[in-house]
């Protein structure tokens, strides 16, 4: 017998499990419609003053949290669970038809998704429109996750030289401490966000930046994350064999039905990384 005011550690599981239950649904919803880490990024994207990685961060420890008291509550409920088994399983008899049902049920659901079958597909697609919605012309950044580049890296991407993007920072008052820093850092220390900083850069040229379509940087034209490998085997008349063994040679799983974008999404990189994996490679 437990003595009164002691700590009561099953109910302490049983609370758990409950929260971080309902912090797994709260950030599971919120990570289902944000944007695309290229956006969150350039832009410092926030919702209730987190950014988009804080909120996969809660969602996964929380993940690991309701697991773990999950397995707690199994032990702490083992019997009464075992007695409640039995009882069911001896009841089955007669509930044959639910059974089948319910099985039915989940194989079309798993199929649906593995196999990407409508309607199922619907639910992740609905998904990536909501997220794709957070993209315009403002919020995108010149390349996919510019941010993480310095500036002499940038400018291989875009119609100005490294001189020049300087030249042009110096004017806008921005402060540049070191030139090994990347476009993220810059923004931070001039406490504005990527896009912010990059749209002085517009501001400051008077012209439009152009982004270069030169192969002989290894640089995609325009539209590679659009194309799946297998479009993008023919483009460079590469076996998609050769391509998919390559990638996976890099740590990286992919699909010939796959796009450069889906893949790099996956693996928090962007087309052009994996384009450059592709041709420098192979």
């Amino acid at each position: 017998m437990k003595k009164k005011g002691s700590f009561n550690w099953r109910s302490f599981t049983s609370f758990m499990m409950f929260m971080s239950f309902t912090i797994e649904v709260f950030t599971g919803i919120i990570l289902y419609i944000v944007p695309p880490g290229r956006v969150a990024h350039w832009t410092n994207w926030r919702l209730l003053w987190l950014e988009k990685s804080q909120w996969e961060a809660w969602h996964t420890v929380f993940g690991y949290v309701f697991l773990f008291f999950g397995i707690l509550h199994l032990i702490y409920n083992w019997k009464p669970l075992m007695h409640y088994l039995k009882s069911k399983v001896a009841g089955t008899v007669k509930n044959k038809k639910e059974i089948a049902f319910t099985i039915i049920v989940v194989l079309i659901f798993t199929i649906g998704s593995i196999f990407e079958i409508p309607p199922v597909s619907y639910v992740y697609e609905l998904s990536e429109y909501i997220s794709e919605s957070w993209e315009n012309k403002e919020s995108s950044p010149p390349v996919p996750h510019a941010e993480r580049l310095t500036v002499e890296e940038l400018s291989k991407y875009i119609e100005m030289k490294p001189s020049e993007i300087y030249e042009t920072l110096k004017k806008a008052e921005v402060k540049v401490s070191n030139q090994n820093k990347t476009i993220e850092e810059i923004a931070q220390e001039n406490n504005m966000t990527p896009s912010e900083l990059f749209k002085k850069i517009k501001e400051k040229t008077g012209k439009s930046i152009e982004l270069k379509q030169n192969s002989e940087n290894n640089t995609p034209r325009r539209g590679y994350g659009r194309m799946t490998l297998k479009t993008v085997s023919i483009d460079l008349k590469i076996p998609v064999e050769k391509i998919i063994k390559t990638l996976k040679e890099n740590g990286i799983e992919a699909k010939e039905n796959e796009t450069l974008k889906e893949i790099a999404d996956r693996y928090d990189k962007t087309p052009y990384e994996l384009f450059e994996i592709i041709k420098n490679r192979i």
